[in-house]
């Protein structure tokens, strides 16, 4: 994982915040695909913040959108809350096209 990347966490009314901040790396999507997997309950819905994101690598976001294949069942509550990952990352233009 990139030195200086971080995920804090934080949740309110069914909602769970996840803020990234430094390098994403593909040990640092593996860190995230871990920390969806932990917010995720069945009526929660996850929020990431990606605006602190300094350098995000190709193959960190094809570790993302491949590790969340396998997690079909979440991809409707799990949301890009800004346009940073969402912009540069296959993963995040497929969850910007979902209703």
């Amino acid at each position: 994982m990139a030195s200086n990347f971080k995920i804090s966490r934080s949740a309110s009314k069914g909602t769970t915040h996840l803020y990234l901040k430094g390098d994403f790396d593909g040990t640092s999507a593996y860190e995230l695909i871990k920390e969806i997997d932990k917010a995720c309950t069945k009526k929660n819905r996850i929020l990431i913040y990606t605006n602190k994101l300094r350098k995000i690598y190709p193959f960190a976001c094809g570790i993302l959108q491949n590790g969340m294949s396998f997690r079909k069942d979440r991809l409707d509550r799990v949301r890009f809350a800004d346009k940073k990952l969402k912009e540069t990352c296959p993963f995040g233009r497929m969850l910007q096209m979902r209703p």
